[in-house]
């Protein structure tokens, strides 16, 4: 096992004094080589600065000011004037007026005292929330970037990126360690630049009473993640030089990208520990004491290693195809399971730290733990990473050019090697000791993240229509007006306006972070509502106009510091400090403490927590990636009464972001993004760039796909319509194209992409004028919101308002038909909501409203009825083909969600109601007395007050739940039995054309399978032809014989071989064919088959085979002897024997250019067939004396004395096996051998054996006329008693003799007659 190098500060040790009180582990002795100042925690105090630029600026930079109370107050009014109905805005204007004269006065002055001597009134609270945050921090709290590809095309691949960016960052560590990073400004005012002291080198430690932030600020190591596996070396000294070069770097990392790949991906999964860094954190803390609890483990020295290093570097081995896919790689990893073991790159994480990630491809993001950083700062980090990536690359080709940095580390390659220090530069890999408990606690983490993954989708928009240049050249602001968009396109899928989030950067101030800006106004909502009712452009424009300069005025607010929302929360953590201690205003040290001015204590990481608040759960945290959560009091404090505003439904309903958004980015970014925040929520990161609009959008499987879609339908028409209304300014146009517009205006036809033409001009550039035809085109697919529907469907909307709260909207339900209408919910359930409702449902109906619960169990079950439904509705009213949406079965075991959430529905009315009992009590015993009385004799408190006001409208609301039941009951009973009916009577109709359909289909299958094995059998039937004729006149060396011999050697081998063989062929296979050596030929099976099909040999054939019967006189008849004689194999197939003339040298008694035929058994003829021949002695070939003589290349086989002579009709030995001739190794070919005489004509007295032509093939004239006829030499032997037709022989088979023989054909030349003995 590697020995892990010894770190010098251990941030482990410091982290022991955390361990519970039964552990076994010192504190004490773990403590003493990590001292205070290198444990300094986020914001314990300032960093000690010696003179330098990068924080220069901080000491005159203001404090972030309190808000004035009533100032807030009325804000708050505001932003949820949009998100309520006017009821609950009643409610609300109560509760905040009862706030201001109660509570909120006194929990502002505590909120002053507790600032005093402060960096910052908000700090520690917003550390807290998001440090007590138990749930993983995967989609939940890292957001991340996805950066551009290199602009160096030979730095994009894995190894050379991560080497490039890896050297980049460390210039920028370098940079602030120096303080010579230059400060952000805006405008020329300077920024806060304390982020940037804890954005390397920090980790986030889960402990038992919430996480902890330590860093090490002589860290001077990275980590390497490879397929889960841990390596690392150093990189800088302890001057913070950088020790290495790009290409020393680029080393290191192949060789750790080598080295992963020697274990098995399924192996280093089960020991891939960084996936515990997901887990819930009190899980993971108690992992972390499994880690850390044998002092002779290196667990804990790992873990220190991993915990103190700059960052960590992932290097993933999976390519993403899309960009969405890269996005979700970047946020949470991939998930991908292989026999049950998880290898996707979730596995090669660790979250608790900032991430730079690299493909195989090279493509690259930064993953950021978000707990003391915010999306500014890093961008900052990723933006100087990029371009000191085109600096470096710049300054290989010009010296001369420009650095990015004030000052650089010495070239290392130049350096004395002792100048580096106590440092190691090659690297190690880290080996845990995998105890039990982690590998089954891996497992189960493991488990749990690939759910959370598998929840969770991710959809991207590339908008190259337009951006920056083109919506400030029509006088918008570019983040208000996309903004607008995301109204717009919720509004238009949903109908309705949600409590939207944009975090506005308060880094102004002295350890500024965010202030929340709540896009959905007034005047936003009156945009969307123009932008989808039937208006002008002018209209939508102007509303449009209105809309962007009050988000805009927001956003000037909130960088002030002067919003709503962080002064709210921070008034709720006074409140719970005060009912939690008693008043006292302790501070709580996790590791983030807002700072007392002037203060150089070190609170540290390993202090204990005291009167921590714990504001909300992540809900609570607004991030920038950004996404808000919830600062509603999780749990109620055990104090009589909250204070009224927070008791208030409003404000947990603004906390429920349903869209939270930000924007960060810059052209180093492709894309950036982050988890949604809330189950039914959006998560929405954009970057707008000068020409293009980017935006990442991610939620759990919330029709994220159509949002994006129906934004990028709102951009495009949205220009439509800044265009119709600029169409004389011709703004954004340069005057040369202005000066042609007007020169053209009216004249000609513009063409379309598609080549159709469009009238009239089109105005910047080209881009057509849209006419009505075009109108529906841009609105993906909502052209079907006309002139009048949505209207008709605003209107319907306000005099629905307009009714009094408790008369159930049943009641005014029209006649049931199939026309679609948008109904307005009940002010209690819904709120001003609407809902498309077709009321003769062809699935469940939709439900009218929900609570938020109902929501999100509905979310998290991914059952999107309601929107699939309207959809498939709508899209059948406008003429589209719609597909068939599931209903319920017949058998009645499906249980519709639409009715699941309406009994949830009257069982919490219920609830409410049986709530309201006291107080009825109350006011019937004292029915003189109003609310007010009975409220100011405190008979009842407020929230009693509220339940009997709210009483008259859940008692409504119940009536409405219950008619709705009862009319969806009746419906389905009559759904079902309609459906049963017209089951039947489908079924009874369709069953003998459905039979009929069967059997057409079986009886083309069965044509279909008979047609292939005829066509498979005309394949090898073709291949047999060309190889007989080939092996009869083709050249026997060559390349492509050699092959058709080695094939027809497999083909025949009466095994399994034999049918695979048959395989490739007919299929073509790709692998070549042995030759009869066993040496793999230059053809493959394909070819072989491909020339078989081009090759015709039959009019070669045919005509040389006349030419030998010309030529030749057939032999003389012989008499049948009466005696049934067996035929020796050896006669049989001698014509196969082909004899070299040649004097050349023989191995084993035969020339090498004559390959000597074998008889093996033909049940077992295997590879060494070939060469059995040259064993057996009375095989050996014997040419004849007077071989030269013989003319034309002809030879004479002696007689084996074996044999009997018997005239013509030699009676060969008894033979126990047939052998087929293409088991015959083929004879060489005799190059150079001289002419031959002709030889004399066999005598009666021959031994049975004919003249055999060399290069040509065996030509036999038969054996015996007898009991059957045969075809011998090239058409075949003959001979057998009692036998029957066959083709055998030469080329295309030998004919075997004997009783009880077979029928066949073969084909190749024509052999002459034979008479013999019978067989026996």
């Amino acid at each position: 096992m590697m020995t892990v190098q010894t770190m010098s500060k251990s941030l482990n040790e410091s982290l022991a004094s955390e361990q519970p009180p039964n552990s076994d582990t010192d504190p004490a002795s773990l403590n003493g080589t990590y001292s205070s100042s290198e444990r300094e925690p986020l914001a314990s105090h300032g960093p000690k600065r010696k003179p330098g630029i990068t924080y220069a600026a901080q000491d005159k930079l203001p404090k972030l000011p309190i808000p004035d109370l009533e100032d807030t107050c009325r804000k708050y009014k505001a932003v949820l004037a949009p998100l309520q109905n006017h009821r609950e805005q009643e409610d609300t204007a109560a509760a905040v007026e009862d706030f201001l004269k109660s509570d909120g006065p006194e929990l502002q002055a505590r909120l002053r005292k507790y600032a005093t001597g402060k960096t910052s009134y908000i700090e520690q609270f917003w550390y807290d929330s998001y440090l007590n945050f138990d749930n993983s921090v995967v989609l939940n709290l890292n957001p991340f970037f996805l950066l551009e590809d290199d602009p160096t095309p030979a730095r994009n691949n894995q190894v050379t990126r991560a080497a490039s960016l890896v050297i980049s960052s460390l210039c920028f560590v370098r940079a602030v360690r120096k303080e010579e990073l230059p400060p952000d400004t805006l405008k020329g005012t300077p920024l806060c630049m304390y982020q940037y002291s804890r954005l390397f080198s920090t980790a986030r430690i889960p402990t038992e009473n919430g996480c902890q932030i330590a860093q090490d600020s002589g860290s001077r190591h990275i980590v390497v993640l490879c397929k889960g596996q841990f390596y690392w070396f150093d990189v800088l000294d302890d001057n913070s030089d950088i020790i290495m070069t790009e290409k020393d770097l680029a080393v290191n990392l192949q060789v750790i990208v080598d080295d992963a790949e020697q274990t098995p991906i399924q192996e280093a999964a089960k020991g891939a520990l960084g996936v515990l860094s997901t887990e819930n954190r009190k899980v993971w803390a108690g992992l972390r004491d499994v880690l850390t609890r044998d002092r002779d483990s290196n667990n804990a020295e790992c873990l220190s290693i991993v915990d103190s290093a700059l960052f960590v570097l992932c290097l993933d081995y999976t390519e993403p195809r899309t960009g969405a896919e890269l996005c979700g790689n970047m946020l949470c990893g991939t998930s991908e399971v292989v026999k049950g073991i998880q290898i996707g790159t979730c596995t090669n994480r660790w979250y608790d730290k900032m991430q730079i990630i690299v493909c195989k491809n090279g493509s690259a993001g930064i993953n950021f733990e978000h707990t003391g950083v915010d999306g500014h700062t890093v961008l900052r980090m990723a933006s100087d990473v990029y371009t000191d990536t085109i600096l470096r690359f710049a300054k290989s080709i010009n010296g001369q050019a420009p650095s990015l940095w004030t000052s650089t580390s010495p070239d290392p390659s130049k350096r004395d090697p002792e100048s580096f220090g106590d440092v190691s530069t090659i690297p190690h890999k880290l080996e845990w000791d995998m105890l039990p408990e982690l590998s089954t606690a891996l497992r189960f983490a493991e488990t749990r993240l690939a759910d959370l993954i598998q929840q969770n989708e991710f959809e991207i928009l590339e908008f190259a229509g337009y951006g920056k240049n083109f919506i400030t050249s029509m006088g918008f602001s570019p983040d208000a007006f996309v903004q607008m968009a995301f109204q717009a396109a919720y509004y238009g899928l949903y109908g309705r306006v949600e409590s939207t989030y944009e975090p506005a950067m308060t880094k102004f101030f002295l350890h500024g972070r965010t202030e929340a800006i709540r896009a959905a106004t007034l005047e936003s909502t009156n945009f969307v509502k123009a932008f989808w009712a039937d208006n002008s452009p002018q209209q939508k424009v102007d509303a449009l106009k209105r809309a962007t300069q009050k988000h805009t005025a927001l956003t000037k607010e909130c960088a002030k510091g002067l919003g709503q929302d962080r002064h709210l929360f921070a008034l709720y953590c006074v409140w719970q400090r005060a009912v939690d201690e008693e008043g006292a205003e302790a501070v709580s040290s996790n590791g983030y403490s807002s700072p007392v001015e002037g203060s150089t204590s070190d609170m540290g990481v390993t202090s204990q927590r005291s009167g921590s608040i714990s504001p909300s759960p992540p809900r609570s945290p607004s991030k920038t990636k950004e996404k808000h959560t919830s600062t509603s009091p999780a749990h109620k404090p055990p104090l009589q009464q909250i204070p009224s505003l927070f008791a208030d439904p409003g404000y947990d309903r603004l906390n429920t972001t349903i869209l939270s958004t930000s924007n960060c980015g810059n052209p180093a970014l492709r894309h950036f993004g982050f988890g949604p925040s809330s189950a039914d929520g959006f998560g929405i990161g954009y970057i707008i760039k000068d020409d293009s609009i980017s935006v990442c959008i991610s939620s759990k499987h919330r029709q994220t796909k159509r949002f994006v879609d129906s934004l990028e339908a709102y951009f495009a028409e949205m220009k439509r319509l800044l265009r119709s209304v600029k169409k004389g300014e011709g703004a954004g146009r340069s005057r040369v194209r202005e000066s042609e517009g007007e020169r053209r205006a009216g004249k000609g036809k513009v063409i379309k992409a598609d080549g159709h033409g469009v009238s009239g001009y089109a105005p910047e550039g080209g881009d057509e004028a849209p006419t009505e035809e075009d109108e529906d085109e841009g609105l993906g697919g909502y052209g079907f919101f006309d002139a009048g529907m949505l209207l008709q469907a605003l209107k319907a909307s306000q005099e629905e308002k307009e009714r009094p709260s408790g008369k159930a909207v049943g009641d005014a339900r029209r006649a049931i038909g199939k026309k679609l209408r948008l109904r307005e919910a009940s002010d209690t359930l819904g709120g001003s909501s609407r809902a498309l409702r077709e009321e003769t449902f062809e699935a469940n109906p939709p439900v009218s409203q929900e609570s938020k619960s109902a929501k999100k169990k509905k979310a998290k079950s991914g059952a999107t009825a309601k929107e699939t439904t309207v959809q498939s509705n709508v899209e059948t009213e406008a003429g589209k083909p719609t597909s068939e949406t599931p209903t319920n079965g017949i058998d009645g075991s499906y249980e519709s969600p639409y009715m699941k959430e309406l009994y949830k529905s009257i069982r919490n009315v219920k609830k409410k109601l049986n709530a309201t009992q006291r107080v009825d009590s109350i006011i019937a015993e004292n029915p003189d007395q109003s609310l007010d009385q009975l409220l100011e004799a405190r008979k009842i408190n407020q929230d009693q007050k509220a339940q009997a006001q709210k009483k008259p409208a859940l008692q409504a609301s119940l009536a409405q739940l219950e008619e709705q039941i009862a009319q969806y009951k009746q419906f389905d009973e009559d759904y079902q039995k309609r459906l049963a009916t017209e089951k039947a009577a489908l079924e009874t109709s369709h069953k003998e054309e459905l039979d009929k359909v069967k059997e057409a289909s079986t009886s083309a299958a069965k044509a279909e399978a008979a047609k292939e094995s005829k066509d498979n059998l005309l394949v090898l039937s073709k291949f047999l032809r060309a190889a007989a004729a080939k092996r009869q006149g083709g050249d026997e060396t060559s390349p492509e014989n050699r092959a058709f011999e080695g094939a027809l050697l497999l083909v025949y081998g009466g095994e399994a071989a034999a049918v695979a063989a048959m395989e490739s062929l007919i299929q073509g296979s790709d692998e070549k064919v042995p030759t009869v050596d066993q040496v793999p030929s230059e053809y493959s099976y394909k070819q072989v088959r491909d020339l078989a099909f081009e090759y015709a040999p039959y009019a070669a054939e045919e005509a040389w085979a006349e030419d030998v019967a010309q030529s030749e006189p057939a032999p003389p008849p012989a008499e049948e002897p009466s005696t049934e004689v067996g035929t020796d194999p050896t006669v049989a197939h001698a014509g196969l024997t082909e004899l070299n003339t040649s004097d050349e040298p023989t191995s084993n008694g035969v020339s090498q250019h004559v390959d000597t035929p074998t008889v093996p058994d033909a049940s077992n003829i295997d590879a060494g067939a070939a060469n059995a021949a040259a064993a057996d002695p009375n095989w050996e070939v014997k040419l004849s004396a007077s071989a030269e003589s013989v003319p034309d290349g002809w030879v004479e086989v002696a007689r084996d004395p074996a044999e009997t002579d018997t005239g013509t009709a030699a009676t060969p030995a008894g033979m126990t096996g047939t052998q087929s001739w293409a088991e015959d190794v083929p004879a060489e070919p005799q190059r150079n051998s001289a002419p031959s005489e002709a030889a004399p004509a066999p005598s009666a007295g021959s031994d049975g054996f004919n003249e055999v032509r060399r290069g040509r093939g065996p030509r036999p004239q038969g054996d015996n006329r007898g009991g059957g006829r045969g075809r011998g030499g090239y058409r075949g032997d003959r001979g057998g008693e009692g036998g029957y037709r066959g083709r055998g022989g030469g080329y295309r088979g030998d004919r075997g003799g004997g009783e009880g023989g077979y029928r066949g054909r073969g084909r190749g030349g024509r052999g002459g007659r034979g008479r013999g003995d019978a067989p026996s």
